[in-house]
């Protein structure tokens, strides 16, 4: 079921940030990584919280996001 609250959070987050409600999906996606437990489902979360950073032209952080989920991915395999 972990997938599917990744699933819901990327498609809620990519909804409010078409709005403009960039501090809200974050929010949305912090309590998301709370939620999870799986490597594969933060590392998504990662990604997707870089999105919204990018979104908002704020590069340097959404550069921390990309280089937790690569990390993240590497200590996977």
């Amino acid at each position: 079921q972990e997938h599917l609250l990744v699933q819901e959070g990327r498609i809620l987050s990519e909804a409010l940030a078409h709005h403009q409600q960039f501090q809200i999906a974050q929010g949305l996606l912090d309590q998301a990584l709370r939620a999870v437990r799986s490597n594969p489902s933060k590392i998504d979360l990662f990604k997707e919280k870089a999105y919204l950073f990018t979104k908002q032209g704020r590069d340097k952080e959404a550069m921390e996001f990309f280089e937790r989920a690569m990390e993240l991915e590497k200590s996977s395999r």
